[in-house]
C-alpha cells in the first residue's frame, strides 16, 4: 500500500507467496496470536490444528437492539482450554488435559510472545 511501516515490532510476515498460491509456498509463521484490547486472548499453531486459550473474559450479546436502541450484553469467561481445530472447528470440546505437549508447545510461543510484543511496551 505504499504506507510507511510502524515504529514498534510487527508480529506478521510476509505470506503473499501462500496467498498467491506459489509453488513450494510455506507458512513462515509458528503460531497466530489472538488478542482483542491489548489483552492476549489465544494462541494458535502455525498449521492452524491447535488453539490454546488463556483465561479472559469476553463480552457476549444477550438480546439484540431493535429500532436504533442498542442490545443487552453480559460479560463471560474464557477458561485456559486447548482445541483441535481439525476435528472440532466449532471449539465444543476442550483437549489440554489429554494433549500436554501441545500445551507446552503454544505455551512456549505464548511466552516469548508476550516478552516481545506485551512486556516491552
Amino acid at each position: 500500500a505504499g504506507a510507511a511501516l510502524p515504529a514498534n515490532a510487527v508480529d506478521g510476515q510476509n505470506v503473499w507467496p501462500l496467498i498467491t498460491g506459489s509453488p513450494g509456498a510455506t507458512n513462515p509463521h509458528d503460531y497466530y496470536a489472538f488478542s482483542n484490547n491489548g489483552q492476549f486472548e489465544a494462541i494458535m499453531s502455525g498449521d492452524g490444528r491447535w488453539k490454546l486459550h488463556f483465561s479472559h473474559t469476553y463480552r457476549t450479546l444477550v438480546e439484540a437492539g431493535n429500532d436504533g436502541m442498542p442490545g443487552a450484553y453480559r460479560q463471560e469467561t474464557v477458561a485456559r482450554s486447548l482445541y483441535d481445530m481439525a476435528n472440532d472447528p466449532y471449539e465444543t470440546t476442550d483437549v489440554l488435559a489429554e494433549h500436554p505437549d501441545v500445551v507446552a508447545r503454544l505455551d512456549a510461543h505464548a511466552e516469548r510472545h508476550r516478552r516481545q510484543f506485551y512486556e516491552a511496551e
